[in-house]
């Protein structure tokens, strides 16, 4: 009788993460071009973002990088 595999493999869930950073990069990217385009807009999308986001370390990681925080 073959085992039945309950979770998923190394691969899917690697695969999974790295999907979520480049999700998390991409909106870094959209705040960039929101800062530039109405920074009154940004810092209000920055406060609230702060209180909803605040355990998102790896979108947190991404803004520092490209300079937004």
């Amino acid at each position: 009788m073959a085992k039945q595999k309950n979770s998923e493999s190394s691969f899917d869930r690697g695969e999974h993460l790295l999907n979520a950073l480049i999700q998390q990069k991409n909106q870094a990217k959209r705040i960039v071009a929101l800062k530039e385009l109405s920074p009154k807009t940004y810092e209000t999308l920055l406060v609230q973002w702060r209180n909803d986001h605040q355990r998102r370390s790896n979108l947190w990681k991404a803004m520092k990088q490209l300079g937004l925080i």
